[in-house]
């Protein structure tokens, strides 16, 4: 018998029949499924390791302001804004809290992103952590009788401590938004819970930095006004780390409409 292929056709001495093409090996497709595999895995590991700075950044800024208070001379933490321990002898301190948590909270909003199928809220995250760092790569200025013999206001503010506000405003005005954000994400996800503190931090920190220095100015506490909004966003920031860590992966997903 004379076999002949031509395409899916193979001529024999009884014409043409069907030719059987031989198997797919089946070992390419398999390496791409594991390469696959794997690249999901180290996702998975990477994307919880920056939901775990997340959680970490609040705390590290807290401790660190606290300890930069107690170890600079002539520093009122009810008058003193937290910026100005850049100022003091260990400023040092502050300036890498600055750097280090505003990281943390950049690295939170990319394992958040990866986690949670929402735009704006790791978005403006974000963006507070960078305002964070720029807050830590310009200093403030003296104000408010610190570093001692320092007037109230500045007479010229200099283009560092301009820099310095416009970066921090960031993080003041992101983490409220980035609350609202996610208040609308757990509506949808009917976590009602949540959705009712995130908005409540939106509003109390909001509340807290555009009235605040009214209520609080006539008493000289602005350092005390700061710190309360400040720690009110960092809660809410490590608070839903936690939770995003501990929820399972199907409850972040909205419903299917």
């Amino acid at each position: 018998m004379v076999v002949k292929a031509h395409g899916l056709l193979a001529v024999t001495q009884g014409g043409l029949v069907p030719s059987i093409p031989a198997p797919l090996d089946p070992a390419p497709r398999a390496g791409l499924q594991h390469v696959v595999n794997r690249t999901r895995r180290i996702t998975m590991k990477t994307s919880k390791s920056l939901l775990v700075g997340g959680a970490l950044a609040g705390p590290f800024f807290t401790v660190a302001w606290l300890a930069g208070g107690a170890l600079t001379g002539r520093y009122d933490p009810l008058r003193h804004h937290i910026s100005m321990l850049v100022l003091g002898e260990v400023g040092w301190l502050q300036t890498a809290s600055f750097l280090v948590c505003g990281l943390l909270i950049v690295g939170f909003s990319i394992g958040l992103r990866r986690s949670v199928k929402a735009l704006w809220g790791p978005l403006l995250i974000a963006l507070s952590g960078v305002g964070l760092v720029g807050a830590g790569a310009f200093a403030t200025d003296p104000a408010n009788g610190f570093p001692p013999g320092s007037p109230p206001l500045p007479l010229e503010p200099t283009t560092s401590g301009t820099l310095h506000n416009l970066f921090a405003a960031l993080f003041i005005f992101g983490v409220p938004l980035a609350a609202a954000g996610f208040a609308w994400t757990f509506a949808k996800l009917t976590q009602r819970a949540w959705m009712l503190y995130s908005a409540l931090s939106c509003a109390a920190v909001f509340v807290l930095f555009l009235a605040g220095p009214t209520v609080f100015g006539g008493a000289g506490l602005f350092g005390l006004q700061q710190r309360i909004g400040i720690t009110l966003a960092l809660v809410w920031l490590t608070a839903l780390a936690v939770h995003t860590l501990i929820t399972p992966p199907t409850s972040r997903r909205e419903p299917r409409t």
